[in-house]
């Protein structure tokens, strides 16, 4: 195997900015979570991967792209110079290898972070080296700056999550009066109230779920009740995305919940077992915002109460906005700040 592949970078390189990921399982996801935030700047930008698979995937998979792998300080250090208009380089992740690419002062380091990272990194003093941190939301930053309380020459900006711009505008239309039912393979109970509140539930409801089978005599029974909107198919984040947008109630088992669900405006349902405290719910900011519930019955009352007064409406949207920001995310401040690049 090789050390090194820039055979896809343009012979003429104009590129400004590249993205890095030395993750040496996750570099793809962490790439294709920034992928289409990066084509809508409108500019050429190459992306450095450290592992040889990875750099193979990417290219199979997206063939138009200015993808390059490398293993040493040495091979990397060949690939800045082939990049002479170089001024920007994008952290995904805070691996040791990046101290490969930091070593060179001429260039702006700033760390973007993957998906999940704003509240699942654990912060330290390696992140002093970067030149700016940014950061989805004001939560990050605090974490950050509890974590490591001098930060020395290190810019914090807060830029929202651009990738979720468009789930957030869609959002702001009105919704139908519908149920989304997200049932985790594990959670029988969530099958047990789809039959319990039968007559309590909005009339359309969707039902997203991995135990198709169990639910197939469910189905029969909606059909007989003119509940044509019920689906059911193997669960996985695309799918939620689609049919969640216009949804008004959201009913889940606690393992699922992210921040990402506070991005659908809606009140959340949370399903944990008598065993488990609402407290392990992570990050700690979700425990306030959601609704929770252990037997068929606390649904029940809980489902009437919202309907007459969604109490936790406002500290649901001050949590969402302090997660994600919506001013950004809205203002787009992520292109803003590459265009300054």
């Amino acid at each position: 195997m090789a050390d090194i592949n820039k055979t896809r970078l343009r012979k003429a390189s104009s590129n400004r900015f590249m993205l890095h990921s030395a993750d040496s399982k996750l570099a793809f996801t962490h790439v294709k979570f920034w992928l289409e935030a990066f084509v809508s700047i409108g500019q050429n930008f190459s992306i450095l991967v450290r592992d040889e698979k990875i750099f193979i995937k990417l290219s199979s998979t997206f063939p138009s792209l200015e993808v390059c792998y490398a293993k040493t300080p040495l091979d990397v250090e060949e690939i800045i110079n082939t990049q002479p208009l170089l001024q920007s380089i994008l952290y995904t992740s805070n691996s040791v290898k990046n101290i490969h690419l930091l070593r060179f002062n001429h260039l702006k380091h700033i760390f973007i972070g993957t998906k999940n990272s704003d509240w699942l990194s654990s912060f330290n003093k390696s992140y002093r080296a970067y030149d700016e941190f940014w950061a989805g939301g004001t939560y990050t930053l605090e974490r950050l700056q509890q974590a490591v309380p001098n930060l020395g020459h290190l810019t914090l900006k807060v830029i929202g999550k651009p990738q979720t711009a468009p789930r957030l505008l869609k959002n702001r239309k009105n919704k139908e009066d519908v149920l989304f039912l997200y049932v985790n393979k594990d959670s029988k109970i969530l099958l047990e109230i789809v039959y319990y509140c039968f007559s309590f539930i909005p009339q359309k409801m969707y039902v997203v779920t991995q135990e198709t089978k169990k639910l197939d005599k469910l189905e029969d029974v909606m059909r007989l009740k003119n509940q044509t909107s019920f689906l059911h198919r193997v669960g996985n984040e695309e799918l939620v995305d689609e049919f969640i947008s216009e949804k008004s109630i959201i009913i889940l088992d606690g393992k699922q919940l992210n921040p990402y669900m506070l991005l659908y405006n809606v009140p959340l349902f949370i399903f944990i077992d008598e065993k488990v405290n609402k407290y392990m719910i992570f990050p700690e900011v979700l425990q306030d915002v959601c609704y929770f519930f252990t037997t068929k019955e606390e649904l029940l009352e809980l489902l009437q109460n919202v309907r007459k007064n969604d109490s936790l409406e406002k500290i649901r949207k001050e949590c969402m906005n302090y997660l994600f920001n919506e001013e950004a995310i809205v203002n787009n401040t992520f292109l803003q700040e590459m265009k300054k690049i």
